[in-house]
């Protein structure tokens, strides 16, 4: 083989695995949230809503973009949380409680 034919080999070796490392990065891309959801947590000191359980949720980027969240949605049926039945409640939350606003 020629000098040439050697370096077009190279060339579409090289041009393919590039290729290939672009469509992995296509879709490893962006923002990716890790949300853990705990239930039946006690808010402590808190004797005005003592006996009332709540649900803790934290949301994490684990991304390699930066994201805003801006609000929270989720139902409550019965006794199984995010069952595909018609929800007893509702919820939406805009803000954090405390006043503070969610993460950005």
């Amino acid at each position: 083989m020629t000098l040439t034919e050697n370096i077009a080999i190279y060339a579409a070796i090289l041009s393919s695995a590039l290729f290939a490392w672009e469509i992995y990065k296509h879709f490893t891309r962006g923002a990716k949230i890790n949300l853990v959801v705990s239930k039946n947590m006690v808010l402590i000191p808190d004797p005005i809503q003592d006996g009332k359980l709540w649900i803790k949720v934290t949301a994490t980027n684990v991304g390699d973009q930066p994201t805003t969240l801006t609000s929270l949605n989720f139902k409550f049926v019965g006794r199984k949380f995010l069952s595909k039945k018609v929800p007893s409640n509702a919820y939406y939350v805009p803000n954090n409680p405390a006043g503070e606003s969610l993460p950005r």
